[in-house]
């Protein structure tokens, strides 16, 4: 009966502490259950966190300088071909003072030649050309090359250079001829020797026109101009060609157009043709034309002023220098024919 009274007792106990909440010497703790949230209940608004003190500012640091790239190469465009090249620069043809002496390499060896043109005269006041060349009188050379200066010109001498591809320049000579005929003799050194070339008509300067009358673009040829050998006193503009025996000589042309026209009026009936070999017809004292151009051989053509024509006449090439012009009756001399021409010495 003690027992029973004793195990009672204790259970009485246990549950009395149980539901005091107490936790039993080795038992785990309960987690209590989740509160349920109230559905209706309005929320409790949450307090905005504290501002943060922004921290001081400091000194920014100096920017870095950002090395530039390397720069792009510009594409360089090819300019368009043009119909005029530019024209190469060139010191010759080089004037030099008659009497004064020049060093300058005329045969291509890397070695300079002295070079003077000079003047002399003898009692009878005829001046005369000495050519010396490093020092030497070559003035038998040009005897013997056939060479004679009529008036020789006391401005300038030359070197010039007439094909630049051949390494030769050449030493050139001015002379104003008897009446004007104005010349330049060109002279070559080469293989030891001083040799002529032959000349141009015109000067390399021109004292009266303050210019020159020969244009060099070493290729070559020189520009100049030539006498006519045909009709009266006139003169064409042509081109002098170095040939290969290294002589000078005009480029042929089918026709040569004289510096002017002449103008001229028919004084006696005269046979003109539509063309070289073509049909012949008269034309009549009175008329007046143009005389435009010629074959420097047998034929002048002229133009008329007041129609629209193109006339040939023929000139007589029995004659060394043909003047003598084509009429129904024969060849008549050109101051019978032609009013307007020119004839001087």
């Amino acid at each position: 009966m003690k027992k029973l009274t004793a195990i009672l007792l204790v259970l009485t106990l246990v549950l009395a502490l149980a539901a005091c909440g107490l936790t039993l010497p080795g038992a785990k703790p309960t987690e209590p259950p989740a509160a349920v949230p109230d559905p209706t209940a309005m929320p409790t608004p949450t307090a905005a966190p504290a501002a943060t003190e922004a921290p001081a500012a400091t000194e920014a640091p100096a920017p870095t300088e950002t090395p530039e790239p390397a720069e792009t190469p510009k594409q360089v465009e090819t300019p368009a071909p043009t119909e005029e090249p530019t024209p190469r620069i060139s010191p010759y043809p080089l004037l030099i003072p008659i009497g004064t002496e020049a060093s300058v390499d005329l045969n291509g060896d890397g070695t300079d030649e002295r070079v003077c043109v000079s003047l002399t005269q003898d009692p009878t006041g005829w001046e005369s050309v000495v050519l010396t060349l490093n020092g030497e009188d070559m003035s038998d050379t040009l005897d013997a090359e056939g060479v004679f200066f009529d008036c020789p010109s006391d401005d300038y001498w030359a070197i010039t250079d007439i094909y630049s591809a051949d390494g030769l320049l050449e030493i050139a000579v001015q002379e104003l001829g008897p009446s004007d005929d104005y010349y330049t003799h060109f002279f070559r050194f080469d293989s030891g020797g001083l040799y002529t070339i032959g000349g141009t008509e015109g000067l390399l300067w021109n004292a009266y026109r303050a210019a020159g009358d020969l244009s060099f673009d070493e290729d070559g040829f020189i520009g100049s101009y030539m006498r006519l050998h045909v009709l009266q006193t006139w003169f064409a503009d042509v081109r002098y060609e170095i040939a290969p025996r290294e002589w000078l000589e005009v480029v042929p042309q089918e026709l040569y157009y004289p510096n002017s026209p002449t103008h001229v009026t028919v004084k006696r009936t005269l046979l003109a043709y539509d063309g070289p070999d073509g049909e012949s017809f008269p034309i009549e004292p009175g008329t007046e034309m143009d005389v435009v151009a010629t074959d420097d051989a047998e034929w002048i053509v002229c133009r008329s002023e007041t129609e629209d024509w193109q006339l040939w006449f023929r000139l007589d090439t029995s004659q060394s220098f043909p003047m003598r012009i084509e009429t129904p009756d024969g060849f008549a001399e050109p101051w019978d024919a032609l009013d307007g021409l020119l004839f001087a010495d």
